[in-house]
């Protein structure tokens, strides 16, 4: 899971490639964590991913759409990925971060437009 940056179309993608040499530069300075021992992931390791929604909005008019949150259901739980970043003690909208979102929290009001999650 990674993103565009910012531009004329900026997005959250997903795919399978590898991180250094693929989505950053192979020498560039990164942090790997290991999330099968610690944190929320731990519930989710072993399970299938069983769903993978995409959610869209209008970039302008006549202008496309860009994905700004992906939805991935595991175990029977979703999972939120979006742009965002921590601000002052609470989830702000950011192009330049991904913010991960486990049960049972609830979306941001600002990312609430397609389903009312």
């Amino acid at each position: 899971m990674s993103w565009d940056p910012p531009g004329r179309h900026e997005g959250i993608w997903l795919r399978e490639l590898p991180l250094a040499g693929g989505v950053v530069l192979a020498d560039a300075n990164t942090a790997i964590w290991d999330v099968s021992r610690a944190g929320r992931w731990d519930r989710f390791i072993g399970h299938e991913i069983s769903d993978v929604q995409l959610h869209y909005r209008p970039w302008a008019p006549d202008d496309g759409y860009w994905c700004t949150r992906v939805t991935i259901t595991v175990a029977g739980s979703d999972i939120q990925f979006l742009g965002g970043q921590a601000e002052a003690q609470s989830l702000a909208p950011s192009a330049d971060n991904i913010a991960v979102l486990f049960p049972p929290a609830r979306l941001p009001q600002w990312e609430r437009y397609d389903d009312g999650v």
